[in-house]
């Protein structure tokens, strides 16, 4: 991924829950899995988290 890597991260989540692949009462993955999935940190994700959080998802 590029340097936006958390923004990425947070894109991907963002279109599972408005595409409905997500639904609420859903949990998201733990950090360590999608930071394993996408080959990241635990922090990137923790950001990217953090971000669809700040947002409302």
């Amino acid at each position: 991924m590029a340097p936006t890597q958390a923004t990425d991260i947070a894109a991907h989540y963002r279109r599972a829950i408005t595409d409905g692949d997500l639904r609420p009462g859903d949990r998201l993955p733990t950090v360590r899995e999608t930071a394993e999935r996408f080959g990241v940190a635990t922090a990137t994700v923790t950001r990217a988290y953090k971000m669809l959080k700040a947002e409302g998802l």
